[in-house]
C-alpha cells in the first residue's frame, strides 16, 4: 500500500521495535495502524481478496484485546471503513468467538 509523507510519519512514529539481531532492529507498524491500512483495502472496489483482509482485521483485533464498543477503536473502524464496517466486524468477531 503507497502512503503519502503525513501519513508515513504517523505510521513511523508509533512503529514498534522488534531486535532481529544485536545490531538489527526490525519496525513493526502499530496494531491499530495496520488495522486501519486493512479497512481501507478491505472496502476498496478493486480489492480482490477482502475477505482475506476481514479476516487479518479480526485476527489483531482478538490477539490485541480491542474492543468495538471501545470508542478509540470504533472512531477508527468507522474512519478507514465506514459504518458498515462495525456490523461486518460485530458478525465475523462473533462467529470467531462462537468456533
Amino acid at each position: 500500500m503507497l502512503v503519502d509523507r503525513s501519513t508515513w510519519k504517523k505510521l513511523e512514529a508509533d512503529a514498534e521495535r522488534m531486535p532481529i539481531t544485536d545490531d538489527l532492529d526490525l519496525r513493526l507498524p502499530a496494531p491499530r495502524h495496520l488495522i486501519a491500512m486493512k479497512l481501507r483495502a478491505a472496502i476498496s472496489p478493486s480489492r480482490i481478496n477482502a475477505q482475506q483482509d476481514w479476516s487479518d482485521i479480526v485476527e489483531l483485533m482478538i490477539r490485541n484485546q480491542f474492543d468495538l464498543d471501545d470508542t478509540g477503536i470504533r472512531d477508527l473502524v468507522i474512519k478507514f471503513g465506514g459504518e458498515s464496517a462495525i456490523e461486518i466486524l460485530r458478525t465475523l468477531l462473533n462467529e470467531r468467538r462462537s468456533d
